[in-house]
């Protein structure tokens, strides 16, 4: 459709009113409320919950910092997690340190932790990429994470001279260049710092540091090192433990993200409530709305918000199990999250980020329709890139104005039959998709990008940090969910095909063998590539490596099992019965060879003597017959040679 102004095209849909049934008023008892239509897609109620800048949490408990510092998570030089200090100053994720430090001077950065090459084959180099947690290698096993430590933050400066220093940090730094007059003297250290670096900054539980003047910038050395996101997967694993507490459906839709399906057991718990409590069901406890927003009303709470239907008594206890939810969170390991409380996926992802940070929105079917209208489209789920693309390029880019249109409007902007009647019925808060228990994992890939190597001895070092962080998430896979993969891949760009990338899989090794070394897992990589060396030599510049095709470990402990019993000690009676058995069938068939051989001669003594024959009569078929025989004979020798060897291996294994 032509592009036209905002207000003209509204003006051409000629826009109508189109109201869903009116349930605002009171309604009278259960069965009037089960006969109001247009309700049937309000029977569920799902819950949305968010963690809250999830990244940083987790850092800033890990070491300690005050909530009210700006805290910002760094890859590299770019931020990948702000908390919501930073935020609120203007900090915004992507921009490098040194751009967030235009925004807000007294940022503190926190790098994610790192694995190194030679800390893996432990090597005697410096272990100096932990932040100040330690050697990153511990970082990237769950099982070793430390617990949090009171850190300081500390800061000084110096002045370099033309020669390079060292200084007494436990971890790597980067600064601008900042000159003074005062000079420190620091000496006998790991830590390396150029000469033309002038500012140093660090997270340190080291106390003798000299005072510092501001927090600056923390990196790490990128072409040796590999990030490692275990913490945070940690984490994740013990705030999924909670959710699945209350028994409901559970659906991770990412390490800090999760959709819970409370419907069963909300109708459950009314129905008791019912039994117990009668008609005071929410006599007492009206105040805990108050605990959340209402979706499409301003203020937080609504002062003695009375249910006044089924799905409003209903919505107000999933209401209360979501505040549970997050007070278990932040009581048991100090996270703070958001969510929303909804009829459908949909609603509640979009309520769950309307009062970020630190609250609950809950979306009653009273104002569903008028706080649906201002939210964007391009917020809604599934509802951005080259769909969200078309509405606002025809000027509509909220959900108010869909619902204000027709779908044969939405056909004629372009879209199918089923995704206009898709998007109409999801403009009026209706959404059937339903909460999956997503839980186990099908495949884990590790990555790695650096500078460009040509040769294999350079790009070992690379195999090793992938290899470690691929390994450090099998582990995790096999004791969280008893699963093991088949299959893995080597990712790479392939220097003989214009740089495409390409992928080769291969059959992975077994638990067994991996669970007596881990490393077993590099040596079958470092084959594949050097299997595929002429494509990925010279000028490789990033590897990856993936497991897929997971099964559970049962499933090669029955193989394994199965193998075992094909291979178990023969019984020596059978051995021996068969020996004998053996025996009888070769003396028939020798019996059977020699009458044959004697008949052919008789035949042959009945020619005159002198009578020439080029052929004669029946030497052909005979002598056919006895080198089929002969064949058999060999055959079955062969055959009974390899049972026999086998039974005497066998025997052999069972005297061991």
């Amino acid at each position: 459709m032509e592009e036209l102004e905002e207000n003209d095209f509204l003006e051409e849909l000629n826009y109508g009113t189109q109201e869903l049934p009116d349930v605002t008023q009171r309604l009278g008892s259960l069965e009037e409320v089960k006969r109001e239509p247009g309700l049937e897609h309000f029977e569920r109620l799902i819950v949305h919950l968010d963690m809250d800048a999830y990244y940083a949490q987790v850092e800033m408990k890990y070491h300690n910092i005050d909530i009210t510092k700006p805290v910002a998570v760094l890859q590299w030089n770019s931020i990948i997690a702000l908390n919501y200090v930073a935020k609120n100053s203007g900090v915004k994720r992507s921009m490098t340190c040194y751009e967030a430090l235009e925004v807000r001077s007294d940022m503190i950065f926190v790098h994610v932790a790192t694995i190194s090459d030679k800390q893996i084959l432990g090597s005697d180099a410096p272990k100096t990429y932990g932040g100040g947690r330690g050697p990153p290698v511990k970082e990237a096993i769950p099982e070793q994470v430390k617990e949090p430590e009171i850190m300081e933050v500390d800061y000084f400066d110096y002045d370099s001279y033309s020669k390079q220093k060292e200084i007494p940090l436990p971890c790597a730094v980067v600064v601008d260049a900042h000159h003074d007059d005062e000079d420190f003297v620091i000496e006998d250290y790991q830590t390396f710092i150029p000469s033309s670096i002038c500012k140093v900054s660090v997270l340190s539980s080291n106390k003798n540091l000299p005072p510092m003047k501001r927090f600056r910038v923390e990196t790490r050395e990128k072409e040796i090192q590999k990030f490692s996101h275990a913490l945070y997967r940690n984490q994740s694993k013990k705030i999924f433990e909670i959710l699945r507490r209350y028994g409901g459906i559970v659906e991770k839709a990412s390490c800090d993200e999760a959709f819970i399906d409370l419907t069963e057991c909300i109708n459950k718990r009314y129905e008791e409530l019912v039994r117990t409590k009668a008609d005071s069901i929410f006599g007492e406890v009206l105040e805990n709305w108050k605990e959340a927003y209402m979706f499409g009303h301003k203020e937080q709470g609504e002062g003695l918000f009375k249910p006044e239907n089924l799905w409003d008594q209903k919505l107000f206890l999933a209401n209360e199990l979501a505040y549970q939810m997050r007070q278990d969170i932040k009581k048991e390991l100090g996270y703070n999250a958001s969510c929303g409380i909804g009829y459908n996926k949909t609603l509640a992802k979009i309520a769950s980020a309307q009062n970020k940070p630190n609250a609950q929105t809950v979306v009653p079917i009273r104002y569903l329709q008028i706080g649906l209208q201002p939210i964007k489209i391009n917020s809604v789920r599934f509802c951005g890139g080259k769909l969200g693309e078309l509405l606002t390029r025809n000027g509509v880019d909220t959900m108010g104005k869909i619902q204000q249109m027709t779908v044969q409007m939405l056909n004629q902007m372009g879209l199918s039959e089923s995704s206009a009647d898709w998007l109409k019925n999801l403009s009026h808060g209706v959404c059937h998709e339903s909460v999956k228990e997503r839980n186990l994992p099908t495949t884990a890939n590790a990555v790695k990008n650096f500078k460009k190597v040509h040769t294999l001895e350079q790009l070992e070092n690379m195999i090793t940090l992938v290899c470690y962080d691929i390994i450090t998430k099998i582990k995790e896979y096999q004791e969280e969910f008893m699963i093991f993969p088949q299959t893995f891949s080597i990712g790479f760009f392939d220097v003989m095909d214009r740089n495409a990338f390409k992928s080769r899989r291969a059959k992975m090794v077994s638990p067994q063998d991996f669970n007596k070394d881990t490393r077993s897992i590099i040596t079958i990589v470092r084959e594949a590539i050097r299997a595929h060396a002429p494509q990925i030599l010279p000028g490789a510049s990033a590897l990856s490596v993936s497991v897929m095709n997971f099964k559970p470990l049962s499933h090669y402990e029955v193989k394994t099992k199965a193998l075992n019993t094909f291979f178990k000690a023969a019984d020596y009676q059978e051995y021996a019965k068969l020996q004998e058995k053996e025996r009888l069938q070769f003396l028939e068939r020798q019996k059977q060879m020699d009458a044959q051989k004697l008949l052919i001669m008789q035949k042959r003594d009945e020619y005159p003597v002198g009578f020439k024959r080029s052929q004669p009569v029946g030497a052909s078929s005979d002598q056919g017959a006895m080198k089929q025989m002969v064949r058999k004979e060999q055959q079955s020798k062969q055959v009974n040679g390899g049972i026999m060897q086998f039974f005497k291996k066998s025997f052999e294994t069972a005297d061991k």
